[in-house]
């Protein structure tokens, strides 16, 4: 009889508690969505809120970053404005005209050039420069033109500072995603470890001098 109630309180043991388990898949999604809730989930408390600090800073310097990179956006076109009489809302296209040549008299120079080659080089077509052409001159209404190399030289340096950080936040927002991707998989293998800890291991030992067997169950916390 007791032999059938050990018997009986080792399944029960058996079937309860593995409900106690973790959700592996559920950890990982709450760790995609915020790093370290995941790990918390799973009852570790110090993982878990050294994956959030980490995404908190991640995300705080993507945000300056990317005010930063606003605010420089906004100088090269004010510079550009008041240097060279710029609308605030050209295009960028039309900013990265300005930056790369010193003056439009330049540019359309070089396109007129290369349009005349072309089409005498490789299209053997003496009308082909005049079909292009119109739609890639810059207009008198559109021209510019430096007043010194200094002040180009300004405006090409804010253009880079922007570049940088762009740069920037750009890996802050890889860094703040690697963050997400090394949480979850750290708060799968952490549920997967605890729910093993929830299984009870069984062994059977014969008991040669009562003729009969002891059942012995073990469980890890």
């Amino acid at each position: 009889m007791n032999k059938l109630k050990y018997l009986i309180t080792a399944l029960i043991l058996f079937i309860v508690l593995p409900v106690t388990a973790k959700s592996a898949a559920q950890a990982m999604l709450m760790s995609a969505l915020v790093p370290g809730t995941g790990e918390i989930y799973a009852g570790s408390l110090s993982k878990g809120m050294l994956f959030a600090t980490t995404d908190i800073v991640i995300i705080f310097t993507a945000s300056r970053y990317e005010k930063e990179e606003r605010g420089l956006i906004d100088s090269y076109k004010q510079f550009a404005n008041a240097k060279l009489g710029v609308e605030t809302n050209s295009s960028r296209e039309y900013y990265d005209l300005i930056n790369n040549w010193f003056c439009s008299d330049e540019y359309n120079a070089v396109v007129e050039r290369y349009f005349r080659n072309r089409g005498m080089y490789f299209y053997n077509d003496p009308n082909y420069y005049s079909s292009q052409i119109e739609q890639y001159l810059i207009s008198d209404e559109d021209a510019w033109n430096w007043d010194n190399e200094r002040d180009w030289k300004k405006y090409k340096s804010i253009r880079k500072d922007r570049q940088k950080m762009l740069m920037y936040k750009k890996l802050a927002i890889g860094a703040a995603i690697a963050n997400r991707i090394a949480s979850a998989l750290d708060s799968y293998i952490t549920v997967r470890r605890l729910n093993r800890s929830f299984y009870p291991s069984f062994s059977i030992e014969p008991d040669y001098i009562n003729n009969s067997f002891f059942l012995n169950c073990s469980l890890e916390f």
